[in-house]
């Protein structure tokens, strides 16, 4: 009987484990993977990672430009800043959910959380 008891005690963590994370709390952290699509049918991945790094990847035509790391920081007001690898930083407005827009040099992206 205590075998029994044991392994339906061992189900109910894991079960606990799988609804925790079902939840929707992810849709208001800006870490996860993103994608756009460019005017130019260019695809911008982009991954946040949760440790304030993260790697912008452009593909186009099948042909990747290679990935650049960035950092990011969170200034608690709704917006994030982006500091790419090669010092120049970008400021992104994100309020939560699976999209959120970004205007560089003119360039409009929309990206949803993949």
């Amino acid at each position: 009987m205590s075998k029994l008891l044991k392994l339906f005690g061992v189900l109910a963590v894991m079960l606990s484990f799988v609804f925790v994370g079902c939840g929707d709390d992810d849709d208001k952290s800006i870490v996860g993977n993103w994608r756009a699509t460019g005017a130019w049918g260019e695809t911008v991945d982009l991954v946040v990672n949760s440790n304030g790094t993260g790697t912008i990847t452009v593909t186009y035509d099948g042909l990747s430009a290679g990935a650049e790391t960035f950092t990011w920081k969170d200034n608690n007001n709704g917006t994030f800043t982006v500091v790419f690898s090669d010092g120049e930083s970008t400021s992104i407005s994100f309020s939560g959910g699976n999209s959120f827009t970004v205007t560089d040099d003119g360039y409009t992206f929309n990206f949803t959380r993949r």
